[in-house]
C-alpha cells in the first residue's frame, strides 16, 4: 500500500472513530436512552403521587445503570417518602386499634405494607390473631344508649375490656353496635365478673375464639352500608387486587421469596382466596426445588414442611423432603471424610456431629467421631508431652 493510500485510509479511520463517539457517547453522568425512559416515568408517577410505581420505575432504571447518581438520588428521595408514608398508616392503624375499630385498622396496616412491605410490625398487626379463653359466658341483647365500653363497665366494672367483648363477638367495629344485637359477654380469668342473679350463664370448656377478620367481616355493617363504607370496601378490594397482581408478576419472574412475601398479605387478608393460597403453595413449592438446586437442604426442607402445612395432601412434597434429607447427611458425611483425611480433625467431628444429630445411625457416623476424638485427644497428650 503506498503512503497516499495508507494516509488516506487513517484519516478515513480516524473520522469514522470521531464520528462514532459523537454519536454514540453520552455525556457523563446522563442515563442511557432506555435507563432515561424508565427515568422519566419514574419522575411522572413521582409528581402524580405515586410513590411505588415510581420507585418501580427507577428500580428498574438502576437495573440498568446500577452506578447513575441520578437515577440513585431520585430513588432514594422516593425511598424516603414511602418511609414516611407507611409510618403515617401504621401510627394510625394503632390509633383505630385502640379505639376498638379493627376494621379501619387493618386498611391502615395494609396501606403500610403497601408503601414499605418490609414493614414488620404491621405485618404482625395483620398475622395476628384474637385468642380469648373462657369458661363461661353470659348473653346480653343491647339497649338503647348502651356502648361496649358501657357493657364493659356493667360487667367487670372497667370500661377497658371493652375490646375483650368486641374481639370475642368479631366484631369490625367496637364503636358500632345495633340496638337489640346479642352479644355474647365472657368472663374473664383475673377480673371480677359482675353477673346479676338469676342471670343465665353458658358454661364451656375453656371455649377458644380464635378467629381473623377478613375482607368480608369489613364490608359487614350490621345489615347496611353506607355509600362511604362501600367506597372504603372497594378501595380495599383494590389494595388487596394490587397484592395479588404484584405477587403474580414476581411469580412469573421466578422470584418466588419476594411472590410470597404479596401472596401472604392477601391470604391475611381475606383467608377464603383459595386462588392465592395456591399461588403460596405453588411460589414455596418452587423456591424449593431452587433451593434444593443450590443444595442449601435445610433451608428447602424448610420450604417443604410449609407446602405440607398448606397442602397436606401434597403428594411431590414427602419424596422431596426425604431426598433433601438424605443428601444433607450425605453432603456432611463426605465432607468429614474429606476434612479427617486432611488431618483436621476438629472440622471432621464438627461435620459428622450435624450429620449424628439428624440421623445417629446414618452410616459409620458414630464410630468416625468416636475415632477422629480418640486421635484428637491423643495428639493433644503428645503436645503436653513435648512442651514439658
Amino acid at each position: 500500500m503506498c503512503c497516499k493510500t495508507r494516509s488516506f485510509f487513517h484519516l478515513i479511520l480516524a473520522a469514522t472513530v470521531l464520528f462514532s463517539c459523537a454519536v454514540f457517547d453520552k455525556p457523563p453522568g446522563s442515563p442511557s436512552a432506555v435507563a432515561k425512559g424508565y427515568l422519566s416515568q419514574g419522575r411522572a408517577s413521582e409528581n402524580a403521587g405515586n410513590w411505588v410505581e415510581a420507585a418501580r420505575y427507577y428500580k428498574l432504571a438502576l437495573t440498568i445503570e446500577p452506578r447513575n447518581t441520578q437515577i440513585a438520588d431520585s430513588m432514594t428521595r422516593v425511598q424516603a417518602k414511602r418511609l414516611t408514608l407507611a409510618e403515617a398508616h401504621y401510627r394510625k392503624g394503632l390509633e383505630y386499634l385502640a379505639l376498638g375499630k379493627y376494621r379501619d385498622g387493618q386498611r391502615q396496616f395494609l396501606a403500610t405494607l403497601r408503601y414499605w412491605p418490609q414493614h414488620k410490625a404491621a405485618l404482625d398487626k395483620l398475622q395476628s390473631r384474637t385468642q380469648i379463653k373462657t369458661k363461661r359466658y353470659i348473653l346480653h341483647t343491647v339497649q338503647n344508649g348502651e356502648t361496649i365500653s358501657i357493657i364493659s363497665t356493667y360487667y367487670y366494672n372497667d370500661a377497658k375490656h371493652f375490646q375483650t367483648v368486641a374481639r370475642f363477638n368479631n366484631l369490625p367495629d367496637a364503636t358500632t353496635i345495633r340496638v337489640g344485637k346479642e352479644l355474647k359477654i365472657p368472663e374473664i380469668e383475673g377480673v371480677p365478673f359482675l353477673v346479676p342473679e338469676g342471670t343465665a350463664e353458658i358454661t364451656t370448656d375453656n371455649q377458644i375464639m380464635d378467629r381473623q377478620l377478613t375482607i368480608r367481616d369489613w364490608d359487614y355493617q350490621e345489615g347496611q352500608q353506607t355509600e362511604q363504607a362501600q367506597a372504603d370496601a372497594k378501595a380495599f378490594e383494590n389494595m388487596v387486587a394490587n397484592y395479588r397482581d404484584a405477587g403474580l408478576e414476581l411469580f412469573e419472574e421466578k422470584k418466588y421469596d419476594e411472590a410470597i412475601v404479596e401472596f401472604k398479605k392477601v391470604v391475611n387478608a381475606d383467608p377464603q382466596d383459595f386462588k392465592t393460597q395456591e399461588y403460596l403453595f405453588k411460589a414455596h413449592f418452587s423456591s424449593a426445588l431452587d433451593l434444593l438446586k443450590e443444595k442449601q437442604y435445610p433451608a428447602a426442607d424448610k420450604r417443604l414442611q410449609v407446602c405440607l402445612d398448606l397442602k397436606n395432601d401434597c403428594l411431590q412434597c414427602r419424596p422431596i423432603i426425604k431426598q433433601c434429607e438424605d443428601s444433607y447427611k450425605e453432603l456432611h458425611y463426605q465432607l468429614g471424610i474429606k476434612y479427617f483425611g486432611e488431618e483436621k480433625l476438629e472440622n471432621a467431628i464438627d461435620e459428622w456431629q450435624l450429620v449424628k444429630k439428624f440421623d445417629p445411625h446414618y452410616k459409620q457416623v458414630e464410630q468416625n467421631i468416636r475415632k477422629a476424638e480418640k486421635i484428637s485427644t491423643k495428639i493433644q497428650q503428645l503436645k503436653k508431652e513435648i512442651n514439658n
